[in-house]
């Protein structure tokens, strides 16, 4: 289940075992902690050029799952996979280098009833550039299976989400290279690894791209994604796939401005499904995107925000139990800032509700959100980086349900150096909080993963 990311904006490099000493030290104790507070901050540092989360995942008993990447030689990547204990113990890690040994990425992760994840990316082939990368762990980190997918061109293939039913069935969404282009595909896997179904999808015309996916209770999954047209331009793309893997629907959505669209993000609530985005307006400026359709494929409505700026990054989104939908990101703008965080918010009819941008005391300094959750009651929440002059912090922000801004906090190591949030889970309960994964640099010689948790 992904959660948005990007990639973060410093080179790479770090002396990480300071910086994790440093970062036990500044996590205050759980039973003080007020809302907002930094409860604790964990790393893992393997000594190497980098390792970052990318996704986070949620398990039994509140315990939280973290894949991403790391490398092992300059440029050259393993999947890194992470199981925590709600109070910040690991429990175990994982690291997955192909027999090819060259560059494999975990990109999501999903986890079922009985804390088994599975892990979806890419990895390299020494035969044909990189298969999309499927692989499945206990919930005591034994490997289990690992399947790999090379589409019918020999040539790039990426997981880009996964997500797992109640049975144990992952469903992958990948973007696999076919002879002229780019195509969708879906792949079913049973518990015990063999496949269920594979499902391609093609657009009218040109490349086609699957972003993320969800399954609802009855098994059918529903993908999002950005579809080539007879023009230039893309429109943004949901697919529902029967339980068989049948196509059920497919539907396009094609701005105003007839520019580039994407769908990037898509959950379900009631009888709707909702694709989040990016659309174009006229005269190239990027906008966040909201679409609602019911379940069989009727849209109800789709809203584009009116926010002064350009988008030039999609954080993801979140529809809470009322239905209302936010959508944030990155925002360029004419300030001496240069970008801003930014996330816009409609109810279940389509209504504008409140629109917010983030920036620092010192509007000279950047700020982008990277990653967007929230709480079923309403709250949104925000992560990314803030550039404060000598360096980034990692940064999470709360808006209260009338979004209206709870708390902003940043965190980093050391005043020099670069730290950023790739992704955010909210869990609750008793031992629920507020986690940020990411990179954390220390040094200027590499990046160490780090997973910090907030109270909500």
């Amino acid at each position: 289940m992904r959660t948005s990311h990007r990639t973060s904006p410093w080179p790479a490099g770090a002396l990480v075992a300071l910086a994790l000493l440093v970062v036990a030290l500044l996590a205050p104790a759980v039973a003080t902690a007020a809302s907002g507070d930094l409860v604790w901050a964990k790393g893992i540092e393997l000594g190497l050029a980098r390792e970052e989360f990318s996704d986070l995942a949620k398990g039994p008993n509140g315990t939280i799952y973290a894949v991403g990447r790391a490398n092992h030689s300059a440029g050259v990547g393993d999947v890194l996979v992470a199981k925590y204990s709600p109070r910040g113990k690991r429990l175990w890690k994982r690291v997955y280098d192909s027999s090819f040994h060259g560059d494999d990425y975990g990109a999501a992760i999903a986890v079922d009833g009985r804390g088994n994840a599975f892990v979806t990316g890419l990895s390299a082939s020494s035969a044909h550039g990189l298969d999309a990368l499927t692989i499945k762990y206990s919930s005591g980190g034994t490997r289990q299976w690992v399947r790999r997918y090379n589409g019918m061109a020999d040539a790039t293939d990426s997981g880009a989400d996964v997500a797992v039913d109640a049975d144990g069935n992952a469903y992958v969404a990948m973007t696999s290279t076919v002879m002229g282009g780019m195509n969708i595909v879906v792949v079913k896997y049973r518990p015990g690894g063999g496949k269920a179904y594979e499902t391609m999808w093609a657009g009218p015309s040109g490349d086609d791209y699957a972003k993320a996916l969800t399954v609802d209770g009855r098994g059918r999954a529903y993908v999002v994604g950005r579809a080539g047209t007879a023009t230039a331009h893309a429109n943004a793309v949901i697919v529902r796939l029967k339980t068989t893997g049948a196509v059920g629907w497919a539907r396009m959505y094609n701005g105003a401005a007839s520019l580039d669209d994407e769908g990037l993000r898509v959950m379900l609530r009631g009888t709707s499904v909702y694709l989040m985005g990016r659309s174009q307006r006229e005269g190239g400026r990027s906008c966040l995107l909201a679409v609602r359709y019911g379940l069989t494929g009727a849209r109800k409505w789709a809203r584009v925000s009116d926010t002064a700026g350009s988008i030039d990054f999609v954080a993801g989104g979140w529809v809470d139990r009322y239905e209302n939908v936010t959508v944030g990101g990155q925002l360029s703008v004419a300030g001496p800032e240069g970008t801003r965080g930014v996330a816009v918010s409609w109810n279940k009819s389509g209504v504008f509700r409140w629109e917010n941008t983030y920036y620092t005391t010192a509007t000279t300094e950047a700020v982008g959100f990277s990653a967007v959750t929230g709480s079923a009651g309403g709250a949104v929440y925000c992560s990314g980086w803030a550039d404060r002059g000598t360096a980034f912090d990692s940064l999470v922000v709360k808006y209260r349900k009338g979004g209206s801004l709870a708390w902003a906090q940043p965190f980093n190591s050391d005043p020099y150096e670069g730290a950023d949030s790739q992704c955010l889970l909210l869990t609750g309960g008793t031992t629920g909080g507020v986690y940020s994964g990411g990179a954390l640099s220390v040094g200027g010689a590499s990046y160490s993963a780090v997973l910090l948790k907030y109270r909500p």
